[in-house]
């Protein structure tokens, strides 16, 4: 699981990425709201994945 913090907003965690059972992830960052997390590329802070549903 990730989670996402706002450091500039006074807000709660969110999390953005969810895979059942994954101990272990790849996290490359493409630019300051772009993000590849083990091979799922998200635009922060509206999308997010969960294994079961994919992107939202």
């Amino acid at each position: 699981m990730g989670e996402l913090v706002l450091n500039k907003e006074n807000k709660r965690t969110k999390k953005i990425y969810w895979r059942y059972r994954e101990e272990n992830a790849t996290i490359e960052w493409l630019d300051d709201s772009t993000v590849i997390i083990n091979n799922v590329q998200l635009e922060l802070p509206h999308e997010t994945y969960d294994y079961r549903s994919g992107i939202n």
